[in-house]
């Protein structure tokens, strides 16, 4: 049994999503599986992305419904990646999330298959298009209703809800493939009835979608936004009318209305658009018109041929380069029904992606939709309490949203507020690198008392570098380094590289953590104080205080002459914890004494530096340091 299940892992976004849960901060909470049609390819993965011994492998031919459902027993969570198999995890109350986003084939599945019922009777959570379409653009309406109810009431209906879609990546072979199956395989007439609005919101039916533009603005938009059709629209608006439909159900039934119902709700009057950006309103009506025409030209053969010779092909994907270089950037205006008691109100809501939104974003935004289920499951909405086919608002809502907002604004699971010239900051930056753990530096400009500024000291009242936020951990948010060093240790160093295990060990290792932090630090910071930035030479104090680092390394030296390393008998944090102050300091010592030399002077404590210096979590920290110090 496994946790997660990665249905179709051998494709390009399989891979991708395997290796983002592999590398993943929360790691340690779950177990997850790979599965796929071919043993070799299953097999080449596991090698090709390390994973160990705890991902099992499962042989599944998706073509034979026995196989998926035999697979589907030996896991909680499905993510699949290669088509709508989702009647196995309804049947057996598993959870589910899908890239589909073809409207016929969701229309197929709650209409005619009756599977929301059955999956409401298990209490399966099923969500389909749980990829970049559609959960950015279900999940920005989420958030403008969330903000329309708290800045009008919760009795405040949407009208309108526009979205403005600026992005860049590539097109995928999936969906290469899914647009030619779309037109080639799909009767004309279930095709029509998809496409239909509100085709998948329930039996409810709001009011009829404005019809397709040549071109659009975004309102209160200065300058205009402009734009024009954009590919995914149609699915993602129907995604969004089923979060509507779904909600409005729920706050207008009698079994299951309430005030939590109501807040989710949009209203009666709700309506949905979106397009893509482009510079000016030529370039908008050419792109819907191009869209228009490819449309219609994929339905001739002979340019439907020459499409998929043009076309990446299904397991093909972008460069690691072009993966990390796109993006998507999405801005919506919603606008609330207005009365006679209560004026019409606007909301804007911004949602940024960094990294290709068809591939890398893609597999980011279903693999936290999965974690959100398996880990969050208590905190999802009554909706995903009780099962069915859903969508990611209404089955992840405030959960995914959360999740979504650490790893797609910067990526990283850490922010590490620190200073350039810090040795603190560094010191933490290294054993970040020890880790594997990502995270993203702000450098604060004291010059700027940048480090006392209320957006700083509302995380650190102490207003120095460095402070830490762990986003996987609530934001959990921690300063002076070494206890950050700590704690980085006791969270995540699981196979114990940077730390000790026995109990006396953790107390010496604690022991030189606090002769770091209460005798290196303070006296090299006042030295360094004394010797370069003071205005005025004072001799006592630069004694005194470069007296007391010979001192500190008369310590170090007494310990490292007899054993290589301070505890443990393995470089841990209580070593690398001196490394950046060692480093600044060193450089130093020759101004102060001419020709003096630690090596003759400390051997034991030099050869030590020597093989910190030499890890490489430090050398590639030495580079972001120098590369950071060259640009300031």
């Amino acid at each position: 049994m496994v946790d997660i299940l990665v249905l179709g892992a051998t494709g390009y976004t399989g891979r991708l999503i395997a290796r983002y849960l592999n590398a993943h901060p929360e790691r340690s909470s779950f177990t997850f599986g790979i599965a796929g049609r071919s043993k070799s390819k299953l097999a080449s993965l596991k090698q090709e992305l390390n994973l160990g011994d705890s991902v099992q492998v499962f042989h599944v031919d998706v073509t034979k419904q026995s196989d998926v459902d035999e697979v589907v027993k030996a896991t909680k969570v499905v993510i699949n990646t290669v088509g709508p198999y989702w009647r196995a995890c309804a049947e057996q109350g598993k959870h589910y999330v899908d890239l589909a986003g073809e409207q016929h084939w969701i229309h197929d599945i709650i209409i005619e298959c009756v599977l929301d019922y059955l999956a409401s009777k298990t209490h399966a959570i099923i969500v389909p298009a749980s990829g970049f379409d559609s959960v950015p653009s279900d999940l920005a309406v989420h958030l403008s209703n969330k903000t329309l109810k708290a800045l009008s009431g919760s009795d405040t209906d949407i009208e309108e809800s526009v979205s403005a879609f600026k992005l860049a990546g590539t097109i995928s072979g999936g969906t290469v493939q899914s647009i030619l199956s779309a037109v080639t395989e799909v009767p004309r007439e279930k095709m029509r009835i998809a496409m239909l609005d509100h085709a998948l919101s329930t039996a409810l039916k709001g009011p009829r979608s404005p019809p397709p533009k040549l071109w659009y603005t975004l309102p209160f938009s200065y300058p205009t936004i402009y734009g024009g059709l954009f590919m995914m629209a149609s699915g993602n608006k129907a995604i969004v009318q089923r979060s509507w439909g779904l909600n409005e159900n729920r706050s207008t039934n009698p079994e299951t209305v309430s005030q939590d119902a109501r807040i989710h709700a949009y209203g009666p009057k709700f309506k949905y658009t979106e397009f893509m950006v482009m510079p000016g309103k030529l370039s908008s009506i050419m792109l819907s018109l191009g869209l228009a025409l490819s449309i219609v030209c994929l339905m001739i053969p002979p340019f439907r041929w020459l499409f998929t010779k043009l076309m990446p092909q299904s397991g093909e994907g972008p460069s690691e380069r072009q993966l990390k270089d796109g993006y998507f950037h999405l801005t919506n205006v919603t606008s609330s029904v207005a009365s006679p008691s209560k004026p019409q109100t606007h909301v804007r809501t911004v949602v940024h992606g960094q990294g290709d939104p068809g591939y890398l974003l893609t597999s980011i935004m279903i693999a936290e939709s999965a974690l959100a289920i398996l880990l969050s499951h208590s905190e999802l909405p009554q909706a995903a309490q009780e099962g069915g086919v859903l969508t990611p608002s209404t089955a992840l809502g405030d959960v995914l949203l959360k999740r979504l907002s650490i790893v797609m604004s910067h990526g990283k699971q850490f922010t590490l507020y620190t200073h350039k010239g810090g040795p603190n900051g560094w010191k933490v930056a290294i054993v970040l690198e020890e880790l594997g753990l990502t995270y993203e530096s702000i450098y604060l400009d004291f010059d700027k008392g940048e480090q006392k500024s209320p957006e700083h000291t509302k995380y650190n009242p102490n207003g120095r570098i460095p402070t830490l936020i762990d986003h996987k951990n609530n934001d959990f948010t921690l300063w002076e380094s070494d206890a950050i060093l700590l704690y980085l240790v006791e969270k995540y160093d699981h196979e114990h590289k940077i730390s000790v295990t026995s109990e006396g060990d953790k107390f010496h290792q604690t022991q030189w953590l606090f002769f770091q932090s209460s005798g290196q630090g303070p006296y090299y910071g006042q030295a360094a104080w004394f010797l370069v930035y003071h205005p005025e030479k004072i001799p006592s104090a630069i004694e005194r205080y470069m007296n007391e680092i010979f001192r500190v390394l008369g310590v170090l030296e007494s310990v490292l002459s007899k054993q290589e390393w301070l505890v443990g008998g393995k470089p841990t944090i209580a070593d690398l914890s001196f490394l950046p102050w060692n480093q600044s300091t060193f450089s130093r010592l020759p101004s102060y004494k001419e020709g003096y030399d630690v090596q003759k002077e400390f051997p034991a404590v030099a050869a030590w530096h020597g093989k910190l210096e030499a890890r490489d979590s430090v050398k590639r920290i030495v580079a972001a340091r120098d590369a950071a110090l060259k640009n300031q």
